[in-house]
């Protein structure tokens, strides 16, 4: 300011410094930063929100019953939307997703949509997560018009659940592979390999699931785990293999039959 200036101005007033260009750079980051927190808060927090809301009034019981779940599934925008939503919510730390369980089951609701997020909740490091994810992939699949129709390109990671440290986790994925049937086919090794399980059920639920596939391959484990069972009290892993063989049997009878009247 020139010193003309400096005398014209009134006595007692303070000249006040323009801003300068740094100060309005900080500004404008600040602004932008602040801006780009407002989103990402609302890009989590609004999942999470719109999940509880769903939830709520609905209890564990209801969702597992089945009684709530179609219901919800349409309060988050239908199936395709709930199973983004719901997969979103399974991925949040459990302090600020208290109900995964509950959003990982409701998965089980939203046909094709959800099954592939089920899969991946298998690896999920809380056993309880992964224990409903088996256990949803196994509703999907019971209740489901065509078995198999959304589970067959997600076999694998179902057969992976059979390598579960939880017994409930591999005995479930050993029963939703059964109810697959033969489009299990491509894991009837883990299957076989299952049969060796320290698990009982795992053990009785794999030779279902290979007496349910048919494949031949399966002959042989069955015939040894028929033999081992017997020597023991374990009657009904030795029920199991014995209907499995049996509808093995049958199922290359009726094929071989098939053959000869072409």
């Amino acid at each position: 300011m020139s010193q003309d200036e400096t005398a014209a101005q009134p006595q007692g007033q303070v000249s006040r410094p323009r801003p300068t260009r740094r100060l309005m750079l900080i500004l404008t980051v600040l602004m932008f930063v602040v801006m780009g927190l407002a989103l990402l808060v609302g890009m989590v927090g609004y999942p999470v929100y719109k999940t509880h809301r769903a939830l709520e009034g609905t209890s564990t019981y209801d969702i597992r019953a089945g009684k709530a779940g179609a219901t919800t599934v349409w309060r988050l925008g239908g199936p395709r939307e709930a199973a983004r939503t719901l997969s979103f919510y399974r991925r949040m730390p459990l302090w600020f997703a208290p109900r995964r369980e509950e959003a990982v089951f409701l998965l089980a609701f939203c046909g094709r949509y959800g099954v592939a997020d089920l899969c991946r909740a298998l690896k999920d490091p809380d056993p309880d997560v992964r224990a409903q994810a088996a256990l949803a992939l196994y509703r999907a699949l019971i209740y489901s018009e065509t078995p198999g129709h959304d589970i067959g390109a997600n076999i694998a990671g179902i057969a992976r659940g059979l390598r579960d440290t939880e017994s409930s986790v591999r005995r479930l994925c050993a029963e939703t592979l059964g109810e697959a049937g033969p489009e299990a086919v491509a894991v009837v090794p883990d299957l076989i390999a299952a049969l060796s399980d320290p698990d009982g059920g795992v053990r009785q639920r794999a030779a279902r699931a290979l007496g349910a596939i048919g494949d031949p391959r399966a002959l042989k484990p069955l015939e040894k785990l028929e033999a081992r069972a017997s020597g023991t009290d374990d009657w009904t892993v030795r029920d199991a293999a014995r209907e499995a063989l049996a509808d093995i049997r049958a199922a290359l009878k009726d094929a071989r039959e098939g053959k000869g009247e072409r």
